[in-house]
């Protein structure tokens, strides 16, 4: 990391990457202010308590490697151990918990966009500027979309399939072999 000017750095937004870069800056000898629009830090990772239990937003685990371990450790933060029973993945649907949240002919049109999709990926490829959600929402459907893709995205990303690239998350999937 090159030396800067000043010793004041500026971190705009407090989720959890913008915590991170402050608190290493901070161990370096920077006076850091964070900027945040919305009224908490955390961005948005949080838990909610609900009447049927505890509710995860954006990104539900991390790894517990020794960098983080020594960072909670340092700033007075325990981690949670991971519970067998937390493998069980549930998405809200209509205010409920389900285990798989298409219905029969959500499921349905899901399945028929992989069979062809298998064999002719160019045919699926995302428009210039079309977001992950207008993509699967163009491909496999609104309910797939909505239920399925948003919610998955949103916990691996951090932020509303609305926002991402098609182009640049699903890349991967289109490179010419």
């Amino acid at each position: 990391m090159s030396q800067l000017k000043s010793n004041k750095v500026n971190v705009v937004g407090a989720g959890f990457s913008g915590l991170v870069t402050a608190y290493y800056l901070c161990r370096r000898g920077y006076q850091v202010d964070i900027y945040e629009k919305e009224d908490h830090a955390g961005g948005l990772i949080g838990t909610h308590k609900t009447s049927l239990g505890l509710i995860e937003q954006a990104a539900n685990a991390f790894l517990a490697t020794r960098s983080l371990e020594d960072i909670c450790d340092e700033i007075g933060i325990g981690l949670v151990s991971v519970k067998k029973e937390a493998s069980r993945r549930y998405l809200f649907r209509k205010g409920k918990p389900v285990r798989w949240p298409l219905s029969l002919l959500g499921s349905l049109r899901l399945f028929v966009f992989f069979i062809p999709f298998l064999f002719s990926r160019k045919l699926f490829r995302p428009s210039s500027g079309e977001s992950l959600y207008s993509w699967s929402k163009r491909t496999m459907g609104q309910e797939a979309a909505e239920y399925l893709v948003s919610p998955a995205f949103q916990g691996i990303y951090g932020i509303s399939a609305q926002h991402l690239s098609a182009n640049l998350v699903l890349k991967f999937l289109f490179k010419k072999r």
